[in-house]
């Protein structure tokens, strides 16, 4: 019986883990916009717009969680950052943990990380994989209440998660996020790498429109010599 509940929880685990390929990278790209939407829009969006402001750069996760005895997590998404001509295209990425508990069903979760400093950006750029363990940790992210007018981000990640359209309060110790290098490549037509990506050296595709027009809506570059590339994407 055991034997059956942990395969069991392994295929579920492994068909979660196969979205990134499963889905259209258009679609990704699209959906990615549509969550960062999701935690910055209303009266009281889920993400301070101070916050957001001072962020080096994104991950953008949609991921699904569930299993029997051994639980897991598989999902994919998009990072992004900021240059200095205005925020780079998408690198693709996907992500995978696992933990022990006890829990039935299939979750979805979509997460926005906040990547505070320019090192955190960098971890993502070397293209390999992000291992949130030790000092690399995504913490809770504040509300707007806890801001105040005197907030000093101290962390290098927030996070900031939905579970079921709920916002959930989690961190995101021991999670792993790896760069999808193929996916990067098939979505820009030609041998790309996350460095290259996320300092801005290769442009972004005309795909790539629906998740900048919300990344320009939601966290505007400073309007010094960045209206050209704004205007670019507003066309």
């Amino acid at each position: 019986m055991i034997t059956r509940l942990l395969s069991a929880s392994a295929a579920l685990f492994l068909l979660a883990g196969t979205s990134l390929h499963a889905s259209s990278l258009d679609t990704i790209v699209t959906r990615s916009g549509v969550i960062l939407k999701e935690f910055t829009s209303g009266p009281s969006p889920t993400i301070p717009p101070s916050l957001l402001e001072k962020t080096k750069g994104l991950v953008i996760l949609d991921t699904t969680k569930g299993g029997f005895i051994l639980s897991g997590s598989a999902g994919d998404g998009v990072v992004v950052a900021r240059t200095k001509t205005g925020w780079s295209g998408p690198a693709f990425i996907s992500s995978a943990s696992a933990g022990i508990g006890l829990q039935v069903g299939a979750q979805k979760i979509t997460a926005v990380f906040l990547l505070m400093d320019d090192a955190a950006v960098q971890k993502f750029a070397e293209g390999t994989e992000v291992k949130f363990a030790g000092t690399m940790t995504a913490v809770a992210g504040p509300d707007a209440a806890a801001m105040g007018t005197t907030f000093n981000p101290t962390a290098s990640v927030y996070v900031y998660a939905k579970r079921e359209g709920l916002f959930a309060s989690i961190a995101f110790d021991g999670g792993v996020v790896a760069a999808e290098n193929n996916q990067n490549s098939k979505f820009y037509g030609k041998p790309v790498i996350a460095q290259d990506i996320l300092t801005g050296k290769v442009p972004a595709p005309a795909t790539a429109k629906p998740l900048l027009d919300i990344l320009y809506e939601v966290a505007p570059p400073p309007k010094a010599g960045s209206k050209g590339w704004w205007e670019f994407w507003k066309q």
